[in-house]
């Protein structure tokens, strides 16, 4: 399995910079998470350094036509930049990066969503708010009161970050032995030993 773990790093090393989604389960942000993962797993600072690089790409290409969709959009973008600082891959003040999207969520009205998937819908939605309340203790949240309760009553189902990670990583891009989901499977499935 290391093997395969050193080939999909090489791979991306060449060919990640090239990926044309910048989201969570499609695109940069997702070959990120599989790159801080990776230098942790295999104590080599080096992959560490691309997965900064990388995520350097994600702010600088991000821009307000992004759709907030959780799969390929700035919620699951906002979702892994909360997730790489509660890991402690990355550290400085997330709520300055975050403000933008907050800003723009807050135009949402939640209660006439009528997709609710993870994946482009309310789901999604509720998936990065609920993981970015968790900065948010022990301080006053962005989101107002009324926001939070239209929240709660439009989508009552909240995923834990395992059901998340399980979401990512679903299929793992089938026969491709190069995916990097197939390698954040990998380490994920290892570190839960």
């Amino acid at each position: 399995m290391d093997s395969q773990l050193q080939q999909i790093a090489q791979y991306y090393m060449l060919h990640g910079s090239f990926l044309p989604s910048l989201g969570l389960f499609n695109g940069k942000m997702g070959l990120v998470l599989f790159f801080f993962h990776y230098s942790r797993y295999i104590q080599n600072p080096l992959y560490e350094e691309f997965a900064g690089e990388l995520l350097d790409e994600v702010f600088e290409d991000v821009h307000e036509d992004i759709p907030i969709y959780f799969a390929d959009g700035l919620c699951g973008i906002g979702w892994g930049i909360v997730y790489l600082f509660q890991q402690k891959f990355v550290d400085g003040n997330v709520d300055d990066v975050l403000k933008s999207l907050d800003n723009k969520l807050l135009e949402y009205n939640l209660l006439k969503m009528n997709n609710h998937s993870l994946e482009t819908g309310l789901l999604g939605i509720a998936s990065y708010i609920r993981i970015r309340l968790v900065l948010d203790i022990g301080r006053e949240s962005f989101f107002d009161t009324a926001f939070l309760q239209a929240l709660c009553v439009a989508c009552p189902v909240n995923y834990s970050i395992q059901q998340i990670q399980a979401e990512i990583i679903r299929g793992s891009d089938g026969d491709n032995n190069l995916s990097w989901k197939k390698g954040l499977k990998i380490i994920w499935d290892q570190s839960s030993i």
